[in-house]
Parts: structure tokens; C-alpha cells; sequence
């Protein structure tokens, strides 16, 4: 080969770097921060239960157990219409989809104001889950179509950190819309009705800033897009080639590292959806003269600090050869923390909260991008979303365990423990993942 040949060569790869970084820029500032804030909202109305829970048993008799199940209920439609809404994706496209997802679960989350009994509050609580089923497995999948593996990684923190800052946020925000009262309303039902339609506006928002697909941008030129496009083929090609569509269904029941993913997230998320739910619980247990702005205070630390693990990851992720060790680590780490958060002294069981939450989290993180580099992108839909709902089965089985051992006992120790021991058994899970398919 010609030097002259050898130049053009290097000037042009050169100049595709350029181009992608550029598209990937243009992403980052459009479409990622959207996603973010709407995250930010969909595990704020999810999680507002947690902090109107004493209204709730005052105003309509909602105890201890019936607190529980609810907060439960919502995993199980969560879990159900996971599968079935990132097809409707694929059908519809992300920008009607995933804009109709975020302005339902606003609405309902305003309707959760009219409840009158628990069974009230059960059916609204099964209907946010079913109105929130498709949102992160459809933008997991969106992610999958607009960013190569190193700037996916990145994002994915940045969008898995927006949930976190719900729980940064959600405290004092929900300490000062709890002052609000007037027009015949109690202050939880104007916190519902505040909360729901934020998300219905974002929904709007959303409907107007978002793209399908790369080449529906006008914002990214004709070279942008094709070097993009071509840059997330190529790394989906190395993995294997593509299955044909129409044997999807056999693909995914066939490879068992498909369900090994859904029971590692399902492991992961039991500690922590047991501190999401009963931290502001813990924290008011060990000084019951503290008010509801000092415990939403207090519940922000471990959040805050679960963010500063998550940017340290995605600024230090080294690919592949990292992921799997990283990922047990993360695991192990939560376990260590569930089992700590069940001993004396209190500050050393909000040390094992902190840890819990910062463990879970990151390895929610992690698993996702080993998640996305290995799936095939004919079946990526229905695989994010079935590992996503595995998640969502978890975010069932800890609250309602918890609620139904503190109605009994006065004690969570236990689950806690019980938590730990099984976060431990997906840590060991971690080992039989593979890294490509075969």
C-alpha cells in the first residue's frame, strides 16, 4: 500500500472519530437529559407513598400490612405488562410510546388523590404499575439504537442516577407539598395531585423533543448519522449475527443467559426496594421527635452518596474484562450492607443502609451494560423488558414481606437478613455469565 493511501486512510478514521463524537454530543444534550428528568419523575410518583404513609392510616385506616401489599401491588402489574408495552414500542416507536407512558402514569398518580379505602388504594396502585411497566426496558432499548457501547455506559448512569436523585429530592419536596391544604383537600391528596401532573406536562415535553430513530433527527447531518448508525451495527455484529425475526420467541427461551440476567436483577433489587420503602420508616425509628423535613434530610445521604459511586463507575468503566467483577462486587457490597443495617448501633445501621442502596444501584447499572452489549438486537425488546420485570417482581416480594413481618413482629431484622442471604446468591450468579453469544 501506497503512503499516500495510508494517509487518506488515517485522515479518514480521523474524521469519522470527529463525526461520531460530534452525533454522540448532540445526544448527550438532547435526548439524554429529557430521559433523566422523566426517570427523576417516574420513581417519584412510584415512591410518594412512602412519605404520606402515617396520612394514609389516619385519614383512611391504611395500616401497617395494607400499606405493604400496596406498595407491592404495584410491582405485580408492573411485572405483567412489561413484555407486552416494549412490543408496543417496537410497533408504535419510542416517541408516542414513551411519551403516552409518562403523561398515564401522571394522571393516575393524580387519581391516587380521590382514594377512600385500601382497596382504593390497591387498584390505583395496580394501575401505576401497568402505566409504568414500559418505561425503562423502552428506554433501555431506545439507548441500545442511538449509543455505541462507551457513551451507552455513561448514559445509562446518568439515567439510572435520575431514580437515585428521586430519592434525593423526594423528601423535602414532599415535606413542603405536604403544607399545602385548602379547597377541601388534605395535604397528601394535594402532594398526589402536584406530583401527577408534573409528569403529565413532561409527557407533553417529551412528545415534542423526542426522536425514534437516528434518522429522523434533522439535528444530526447526514454524515453524523451514517457514522453513528454504522458505529452501533458493527459493535452488534461482534457479539454474533442477527437472528431472524421470526424465531425471536425460540432465541430468547434458548439461551439461559437471558433468564441468568433477570434473576441477577431480581436478586439485586430486593435490598434495595427494602431500603426504598422503609428507610424514612428506620430513620424516624431511631429518634421519633425528629419532623418530616429532617427525615427527608436524612434519607437523601444514602442517594446522594449512591450517585458519587455510580459517576466514579461510569467515569472509570474499562469494558467487558471489568463488568462481571464489578458487577459481583456491587452485589456482594449490598448483601454486606442489608445484613449491617440490622445492628446496633443506629449509625452503623445507616452505614449498611448507605451501602445497600450505593451496592444495588451500581450493580443495576453494571448489569444493564453487560445486558446490552451481549442481547441480539432482534430480540433486545422483549429481553430488556423481561429482565426488567424480574426487577419489578422483587420491587413485590420486599415490601410486602416487610410489611406483613412488621405487623407481626414490630421487627424487620429478619428480612433484612433474608434479603442479604438471597442478594448473595446472585453475587455467586455472576460467575456464569458470559460475555458473548455463542
Amino acid at each position: 500500500m501506497k503512503t499516500a493511501d495510508i494517509v487518506r486512510g488515517i485522515d479518514a478514521a480521523g474524521r469519522d472519530e470527529r463525526t461520531l463524537s460530534s452525533a454522540i454530543r448532540k445526544i448527550k444534550w438532547r435526548l439524554i437529559p429529557i430521559l433523566c428528568l422523566s426517570f427523576l419523575f417516574n420513581y417519584i410518583d412510584r415512591v410518594n407513598i412512602v412519605f404520606v404513609r402515617s396520612y394514609l392510616e389516619c385519614d383512611l385506616g391504611i395500616g401497617a400490612a395494607a400499606y405493604g401489599v400496596g406498595a407491592g401491588l404495584f410491582f405485580i402489574s408492573y411485572f405483567v405488562f412489561q413484555v407486552p408495552a416494549n412490543i408496543l414500542l417496537c410497533k408504535f416507536g419510542a416517541r408516542i410510546w414513551l411519551s403516552c407512558i409518562v403523561m398515564l402514569w401522571g394522571a393516575v398518580c393524580m387519581l391516587m388523590a380521590v382514594i377512600q379505602d385500601a382497596v382504593g388504594f390497591y387498584v390505583m396502585r395496580l394501575l401505576l404499575g401497568t402505566a409504568e411497566a414500559g418505561f425503562v426496558p423502552g428506554v433501555m432499548y431506545y439507548f441500545s439504537h442511538w449509543l455505541p457501547d462507551k457513551a451507552r455506559i455513561k448514559a445509562i448512569a446518568w439515567f439510572m442516577m435520575s431514580g437515585i436523585l428521586a430519592g434525593v429530592v423526594s423528601g423535602p419536596l414532599s415535606y413542603l407539598l405536604l403544607q399545602l391544604d385548602g379547597l377541601r383537600l388534605h395535604p397528601w391528596q394535594w402532594l398526589f395531585l402536584v406530583e401527577g401532573f408534573a409528569s403529565v406536562l413532561m409527557g407533553l415535553i417529551l412528545l415534542r423533543v423526542l426522536v425514534s430513530m437516528p434518522n429522523q433527527a434533522k439535528w444530526l447531518s447526514h454524515d453524523e448519522c451514517r457514522i453513528l448508525v454504522q458505529c452501533i451495527h458493527l459493535e452488534k455484529r461482534q457479539s454474533a449475527p442477527s437472528i431472524a425475526a421470526n424465531t425471536r420467541w425460540h432465541a430468547l427461551c434458548r439461551d439461559p443467559q437471558y433468564f441468568l440476567f433477570s434473576f441477577l436483577y431480581f436478586c439485586l433489587h430486593l435490598p434495595f426496594y427494602a431500603v426504598l420503602f422503609w428507610l424514612p420508616q428506620l430513620i424516624r425509628q431511631s429518634d421519633p421527635n425528629r419532623d418530616a423535613f429532617e427525615i427527608g434530610v436524612i434519607n437523601a445521604i444514602p442517594w446522594v452518596l449512591t450517585m458519587l459511586a455510580m459517576t466514579l463507575w461510569a467515569q472509570h468503566d474499562r469494558g467487558d474484562r471489568f463488568r462481571k467483577a464489578g458487577l459481583a462486587i456491587a452485589i456482594a457490597l449490598s448483601a454486606a450492607g442489608c445484613y449491617l443495617s440490622t445492628l446496633p448501633p443506629t449509625s452503623l445501621a445507616f452505614v449498611g443502609v448507605c451501602v445497600t442502596a450505593s451496592g444495588s444501584a451500581l450493580a443495576a447499572n453494571i448489569l444493564w451494560s453487560i445486558a446490552q452489549r451481549y442481547a441480539d438486537p432482534t430480540i433486545a425488546a422483549v429481553a430488556f423488558a423481561m429482565m426488567n420485570s424480574m426487577g419489578a417482581l422483587s420491587g413485590f416480594v420486599a415490601p410486602t414481606l416487610f410489611g406483613f413481618l412488621e405487623a407481626l413482629y414490630g421487627s424487620v431484622a429478619s428480612g433484612f437478613r433474608g434479603l442479604a442471604l438471597l442478594a448473595l446468591i446472585g453475587a455467586v450468579g455472576v460467575y456464569f455469565i458470559r460475555s458473548t453469544r455463542q
